[in-house]
């Protein structure tokens, strides 16, 4: 099995995304970086290449949600009385 060059690996990263509808963000050298909308969702494509190897990263980008709630009076009155 053979192994393909960066600017073959490069081509197909971009030829690839472009074909589901997906939007090149950046491209240069050994770096194609692509956004997808697939079904509402928006997902980000980053594809890393080397002379011997090729990282592929998907993010699926959500809208923030913080899930910190402030303390409440009753949990921290408990804390201190149990020390």
């Amino acid at each position: 099995m053979g192994y393909l060059s960066d600017l073959a690996i490069q081509t197909n990263s971009r030829d690839a995304p472009k074909k589901l509808g997906a939007q090149i963000l950046y491209a240069n050298g050994g770096t194609t970086t692509a956004r997808l909308e697939d079904k509402g969702q928006t997902i980000q494509i980053k594809v890393e290449s080397r002379s011997s190897d090729s990282d592929v990263s998907l993010i699926e980008e959500k809208s923030f949600e913080p899930c910190i709630q402030p303390p409440k009076a009753d949990a921290m009155k408990a804390a201190t009385i149990s020390m």
